[in-house]
């Protein structure tokens, strides 16, 4: 039996987009084994699959979508060769170590239900004549969102419907709900400031409100033709009991806290884009009232909007040495949950099911703009999910791989038969 270790240099097997990672091989044999090569794939690559039923009856048929982008695909041989001859290892513990560069652009990493951008370590032993044994372990990789870099998210929001209820001639008067956000960008970890004003002349009351985040995601294929997905996925659903009266103007504050989620990501891949939007929701009452709906596009980084000159960062793009003098966030697995990475039912390959980690701010940020008459205009604030407007994507091309060395056991004394 073969076990193997895959531990990380970073503890929680956290990289950025440019850095180096570094990897540690274990192996673990309980009797002498003979190999032909033990390698290690770096992958770093975008998918999108789902399928849809077209026809009736007789002449319904599945058509499956999907597409795929490769980001980072690199091979390293810690022993042997696709053509060597079979070498065996004696019985311990055999321990590798490895590294690979990563290119500068990279996404974020992301799991969801139709795609995946997934980062991972395959190690491979290689076994004349039998099966292969094989162990992967995924991996975080971030790609540096700084919100300081658009100073658009600075400026504060307003939004406003005007609803009227049943039908003339009992139509009634209009309530009017205007929903302010101090700002469009926020962080995982930060509370989102939401004042809702209701001028009633309805004579309809609000029974409670709900505030919603939503991850729109869209999901691009290629293959058999160009399709697009959009899939909403529910993130925060909060129930606020505020009450509004069916006449007069009040004033209700509410917050949301944006929980460990993927940051906004409309660039450096075609394949998987990330939006947000925000939703209040006012719960009216009577019979033939509908609620009224309020939604307003966010946008999720990993580095918060700080006070003083929007171009004050450093550097958006590289790892955790923004200058920035911020406390460093926690790391907190994704609030979707894990995913199995296995690549199908029938692949044999030794892996645990994963979950990326995003960077959570659990202290309390100061927001950047407030609603008064000295301010900027409200404007509104669309993350543009159309990839062909943005500059051309870089293509990452993978660095080699660079093996740094390796240690085997010494062979084991034979043992003495005993009669």
């Amino acid at each position: 039996m073969v076990n193997c270790d895959i531990k990380f240099s970073s503890p929680q097997g956290i990289y950025f987009a440019g850095q180096t990672l570094s990897v540690q091989i274990s192996l673990r044999l309980e009797k002498p084994k003979k190999f032909r090569s033990i390698y290690v794939v770096f992958r770093g690559r975008a998918k999108c699959f789902w399928s849809n039923n077209y026809g009736t009856h007789t002449r319904r048929h599945r058509v499956k979508y999907e597409a795929e982008e490769t980001y980072v695909n690199s091979t390293s041989y810690l022993l042997g060769n696709e053509s060597a001859e079979a070498v065996e290892l004696p019985v311990g513990l055999h321990n590798f170590t490895v590294a690979c560069s990563l290119p500068d652009q990279l996404p974020s990493s992301f799991e969801g239900d139709h795609g995946s951008i997934r980062y991972s370590v395959k190690v491979v032993v290689d076994r004349p004549w039998k099966f292969d044994h094989t162990f992967e372990e995924a991996f975080t990789v971030l790609k540096q969102y700084d919100l300081n870099f658009d100073s658009s998210l600075r400026l504060p929001f307003e939004r406003q419907k005007v609803s009227t209820f049943c039908f003339w001639p009992f139509r009634s008067g209009p309530m009017s709900i205007t929903v302010r956000l101090p700002q469009t960008g926020f962080v995982p970890g930060q509370s989102v400031p939401i004042t809702v004003e209701v001028a009633n002349d309805s004579g309809t009351s609000i029974n409670y409100f709900r505030v919603l985040l939503k991850k729109v995601v869209m999901y691009n294929a290629t293959s058999p033709k160009p399709k697009t997905r959009r899939q909403k996925e529910m993130v925060v659903n909060n129930r606020v009991e505020k009450k509004a009266a069916g006449s007069g103007t009040t004033q209700t504050q509410l917050t949301l806290e944006i929980p460990s989620v993927p940051p906004t990501n409309i660039a450096h891949n075609r394949i998987i884009h990330i939006t947000y939007e925000l939703k209040v929701c006012a719960k009216t009452s009577g019979g033939c009232s509908d609620d009224v709906e309020i939604r307003i596009p966010i946008v999720v980084g990993t580095v918060p909007l700080l006070a003083g000159s929007p171009h004050m960062a450093s550097s958006s793009g590289g790892g955790p040495g923004f200058n920035h003098n911020l406390p460093p966030p926690s790391y907190e697995e994704c609030i979707s949950g894990k995913y199995d990475i296995k690549e199908d039912s029938d692949d044999k390959t030794n892996s645990k099911p994963f979950a990326p980690l995003y960077p959570v701010y659990r202290y309390e940020i100061p927001p950047q703009a407030q609603m008064s008459p000295q301010s900027p205009p409200p404007q509104t604030f669309y993350p543009n999910p159309n990839p062909q407007q943005h500059p051309p994507y870089p293509v990452a091309v993978a660095q080699p791989t660079i093996p740094i060395g390796f240690t085997i056991a010494p062979k084991s004394p034979p043992k003495e038969k005993t009669n």
